[in-house]
């Protein structure tokens, strides 16, 4: 029996791999070319469809082609080697042409590029060495595994940081495994917040007024979640409050014969929604008195006239005394005062 691709790492450790045969592997400025030893061994597993960022911000889902990778960065430092992977997103419908036996994509140099990828090797490290990665935010659910084989024949020749166009580092669509993409986390999301991601084993379990069903049909081709809100007994949270309800309530037509549909507050005035009422309010003459506050105020009051009254008899009694008084004094007087007819009084005494 014949043994084909023994070897298989120190073969691809003397050719381009895992670039395209055409691909050169040279930077955008021509001072370096990725060293064929440096990779030996590259998968990347990437779904059929990704939500890719557009050139305004949005996102769209678009189907990859595997063609599409390529190594965009290689960072070489004296700590180790970084290779970058992006995703050239094409504009334009594909076109095809025949060249030299190549069948060559006319859009593939067209489009722009989104960062999915970054995997790192240290230096020292042992050859044939594999990193297991993940991809960058949003691609996280992208996953890869890179054979580096002698790293530190590339720290050594090749120090700096390296830009690449994708005709000249294009991945292998074989190193490319296309797969169906399944659910690696839920979060839950309550107005603003957002919780963690949860993995694993999820379960979701109903709560108040709520049933859950598993449930296929002729025209689902899928299990299907069904999810109810309902009220019967044995759950709570009830409306009890709304039962009194009528089932059609009259709507709200007239404020005081009027039809209007706003209330305008004028001086003094606030008016304000509370719940599903109009609360209107005096800003000026707030009560301060209640019933006991004005219990004590009567109290006081009823002394007061009663005190009143007191007076005004004393002021009576004291009244008459005086004018008693008066009268007494006027008629004591009355005995000093000259007599006006003196010669009456002279005559009646005699010679």
């Amino acid at each position: 029996m014949d043994i084909w691709n023994e070897s298989w790492l120190n073969l691809n450790a003397q050719r381009v791999y895992p670039l395209m045969d055409q691909c050169t592997g040279s930077d955008v400025t021509k001072a370096m070319t990725i060293p064929n030893n440096l990779l030996v061994g590259f998968s990347l597993a990437v779904p059929h469809q990704m939500q890719i960022p557009m050139s305004d911000g949005s996102y769209e889902l678009k189907a990859i082609e595997p063609s599409g990778f390529y190594i965009s960065r290689l960072t070489v430092s004296p700590a180790g080697v970084t290779i970058d992977i992006a995703y050239q997103v094409v504009r334009t419908t594909s076109t095809f042409s025949q060249a030299g036996g190549l069948l060559i994509n006319a859009a593939a140099s067209s489009g722009w590029a989104v960062d999915v990828a970054s995997v790192g090797v240290a230096a020292g490290s042992d050859v044939n060495t594999t990193i297991v990665f993940e991809g960058k935010s949003p691609f996280d659910y992208i996953a890869g595994h890179a054979i580096f084989g002698d790293v530190d024949d590339t720290i050594a020749r090749y120090p700096g940081s390296w830009s690449f166009s994708p005709p000249d580092t294009r991945l292998l669509p074989t190193c490319i495994d296309i797969m169906t993409l399944g659910i690696r986390s839920l979060k839950i999301q309550e107005g603003a917040h957002v919780s963690q991601s949860i993995s694993g084993d999820v379960i979701l379990r109903s709560g108040s007024n709520v049933s859950l069903s598993l449930a296929s049909s002729d025209s689902d081709t899928n299990d299907v979640i069904i999810i109810n809100g309902i009220s019967s007994e044995g759950f709570t949270g009830t409306c009890d409050e709304c039962s009194n309800l009528p089932s059609q309530a009259e709507p709200l037509r007239y404020i005081n014969g009027y039809a209007t549909d706003q209330i305008v507050a004028g001086d003094c005035i606030n008016v304000a929604a509370s719940g599903s009422g109009i609360q209107i309010d005096d800003t000026c003459a707030v009560p301060c008195c209640g019933c006991e506050e004005l219990a004590v105020l009567t109290t006081k009051s009823d002394a007061l006239e009663e005190q009143l009254r007191i007076v005004s008899r004393i002021n009576t009694e004291v009244g008459a005394a005086v004018r008693g008084l008066e009268l007494s004094v006027l008629g004591s007087q009355s005995f000093l005062l000259p007599n006006p007819y003196p010669e009456e009084e002279s005559s009646a005494e005699g010679p």
